[in-house]
């Protein structure tokens, strides 16, 4: 840098080398002079004066700085959905200004809401309803047939106020409000659970409701059984099973069963035995 009288040049070499380049044109001093900025505001340009803003014009007529400001208020060019507005404040600054009507894009998701809340993202997870199903609060829309125990259910795709019923839950005797389609002993049942000693709620089973298994030895389920000593196994009442079960005198005869024990088989009282008579623990 050099000073000529009260000026200030700058010289700048920059010598690149690209192939052949004329000499003339290797070595180009740069004139700085006119950048500069005074503590008096004296300009050779607006270059060497404060920065220029959307909201502040700056010129150097006369050698001398001048600074025009924006009135406040003044809209400038503004950013979509970003829930502010650009305007000037007066002094040649750009300031952002909250917008609530300038929401956030709709993202086209039920589960959203796009709205300007400071304590809240933007397109944050609603809790509205959406097709088929209910919003999970996590920006999802919560159906009944998408494979996740999510929304209001009180398993996978069942419970809750929207989905059927889950294997176990109460129904009213209409398979249709069934998960499984089966309604079964007052509750709703993996299978049509439909042999006459089998069932689907714990108090015949002894097992949870909604699992269809044998009713519980001697108990009875419905009317299938009644003069039959109850359920017994294999799907059969007790007095029929071919099991010696429960009192029973003999196979399937004596005891709890109608029928009487034939001659020869162990009984307990006259009435275990056709003959009706018992003697010395056989029946004549």
């Amino acid at each position: 840098m050099v000073m000529i009288g009260a000026r200030r040049i700058v010289a700048a070499f920059v010598v690149v080398v690209v192939g052949a380049v004329p000499a003339a044109c290797v070595f180009a001093p740069i004139d700085y002079s006119g950048v500069f900025d005074d503590p008096a505001g004296n300009c050779a340009s607006a270059l060497g004066c404060v920065v220029e803003t959307e909201c502040r014009t700056v010129t150097c007529p006369g050698a001398t700085c001048e600074t025009i400001n924006a009135p406040p208020g003044k809209r400038l060019a503004q950013i979509a959905h970003d829930c502010s507005r650009r305007q000037c404040d007066g002094s040649g600054n750009v300031i952002l200004v909250a917008e609530p009507g300038d929401a956030p894009e709709d993202d086209g998701n039920p589960c959203t809401i796009e709205d300007c809340d400071d304590s809240t993202p933007p397109n944050a997870p609603a809790g509205t309803g959406c097709i088929n199903g209910v919003c999970d609060g996590l920006g999802h829309c919560a159906t009944c047939d998408d494979g996740v125990r999510n929304g209001n259910e009180t398993d996978i795709d069942c419970g809750g106020p929207e989905c059927p019923h889950c294997d176990g839950e109460a129904c009213s005797g209409d398979p249709s409000g069934c998960q499984s389609g089966h309604c079964v002993d007052g509750v709703c049942c993996t299978t049509a659970c439909d042999k006459k000693c089998d069932a689907c709620a714990v108090g015949f089973t002894g097992v949870p409701s909604g699992m269809c298994a044998p009713v519980i030895l001697g108990k009875q389920h419905g009317d299938s059984c009644m003069q039959l000593g109850g359920c017994g196994v294999a799907n059969l009442c007790a007095c029929e099973d071919s099991v010696k079960n429960q009192d029973e005198a003999g196979v399937d005869c004596g005891g709890i069963c109608a029928a009487g024990c034939n001659a020869g088989v162990p009984c307990k009282e006259n009435l275990d035995c056709k003959s009706g008579t018992c003697k010395n623990d056989v029946c004549l």
